[in-house]
């Protein structure tokens, strides 16, 4: 089967692009032949045949005319059996990918049901109404974090466009999301619910390694440095709470980093926090293996966290707010501990008991690796999605 991929940006440097490029090369395993559309192109051609298209996710407003035909030129050109689409806001894409080739888009993320793209309003707390009126209301209220105009004219325009979105990811096929949490969301702004396919994201449990953990013990959180959504601020209120021997690595990047390490500095944690900054996905994951326990302090409603199930694989427990789809990875008690969302000083307790309990911590690494076996690996996730480029295929 020939599948031509649409997502902004095509390179190992965020979770749905690693997923993306992962599983390319998993379904040519498979026999089937993976194109590309994006905007760039970070792997140099060297992955898959790539077709660059101008304003993959966010239009502007002559894209029908000036790069509409193009898309068109190159579904014609490609002639895929079906057309996976990933993240974009582009409606007229989608309208018109649909009308020419069967399609199905994979929601990684927010862009359906929130004009904000996060549900986190401006004062850092979660929105948990369905898209609509309520989010003008919050605008003239403040705003939610990522949802901030100069006029109302302006934060109305944004929410037809999110409105007209939904609209036309009504003719597709077929929708997959990562998780139940997801699928709910899609469902509160008119998707229909059989036309929604859960499908988690997988990994690889690697072989067990003899790896020494550092000492002081290593707490580990591989996130983007963005506030409040990936909740960095909270995690370094939680360290700062922590009155035991220990070392944290928060690696990532993003454009609220510098305020992250001011942050750092004014709770006087230079000596126990480092920042490396962006890292390789590979070279990320290696140290996961010297870690004591994984932090996931996620605010906003992770669509799934798939950080989570790569540390899962390796061993280590994982400490996370129960937020969005967190839970549908993490088993409370058994791989790791799950605290309510915001509850700093809950999060330094389970921080510190794992930290003082090194059999404790062992005892819940060792079900991560049978628990992603049982239900986070690729062959059950290809298995789906087949199927379900089967289906799209067909009608």
């Amino acid at each position: 089967m020939k599948i031509l991929h649409v997502n902004p940006t095509f390179g190992v440097v965020g979770g749905t692009e690693t997923y993306l490029h992962n599983l390319i090369g998993d379904l040519a395993a498979r026999g089937h032949v993976s194109e590309v559309v994006a905007e760039e192109d970070l792997t140099d051609g060297t992955v898959a045949p790539f077709h660059p298209l101008a304003e993959v996710f966010t239009p502007g407003k002559r894209w029908r005319w000036r790069h509409g035909g193009r898309l068109k030129a190159i579904l014609h050109r490609v002639d895929p059996d079906v057309v996976h689409l990933h993240n974009t806001m582009n409606a007229d894409l989608v309208r018109i990918a649909a009308a020419h080739r069967p399609t199905l888009r994979f929601v990684h993320d927010h862009t359906l049901f929130c004009p904000g793209l996060n549900k986190v309003f401006a004062d850092g707390g979660l929105c948990e109404r369905p898209m609509g009126r309520f989010c003008l209301e919050k605008y003239a209220g403040g705003g939610c974090v990522c949802f901030r105009h100069p006029t109302r004219a302006i934060a109305r325009r944004f929410l037809a466009r999110a409105e007209k979105l939904v609209r036309v990811h009504r003719r597709l096929a077929r929708l997959v999301v990562a998780s139940h949490y997801m699928r709910g969301e899609l469902e509160r702004v008119g998707l229909a619910a059989e036309r929604i396919t859960v499908n988690p994201y997988y990994t690889s449990v690697p072989e067990p390694r003899d790896a020494t953990e550092d000492d002081p013990p290593l707490v580990l959180t591989l996130c983007r440095m963005s506030h409040p959504d990936k909740g960095v601020i909270p995690l370094l209120d939680a360290l700062e709470r922590i009155a035991v021997p220990y070392r944290a690595r928060i690696v990532g990047a993003g454009q609220h980093e510098e305020m992250i390490r001011r942050h750092a500095r004014r709770l006087e944690l230079d000596g126990c926090v480092e920042f490396p900054g962006f890292l390789p996905h590979a070279q990320a994951l290696e140290l996961l293996w010297r870690a004591r326990v994984v932090a996931f302090p996620s605010m906003w409603h992770e669509p799934f966290g798939i950080v989570g199930i790569e540390a899962l694989a390796r061993g280590k427990p994982v400490v996370a707010f129960d937020v969005g789809g967190v839970r549908e990875w993490l088993d409370d008690g058994r791989t790791g501990i799950l605290v309510p969302r915001g509850d700093v000083g809950a999060f330094a307790a389970a921080l510190t008991a794992l930290l003082t309990d090194p059999a404790r911590a062992r005892a819940l690494g060792a079900a991560g690796p049978e628990q992603v076996r049982s239900r986070f690996v690729k062959e059950r996730h290809l298995d789906v999605l087949e199927r379900v480029y089967r289906e799209v295929a067909g009608r």
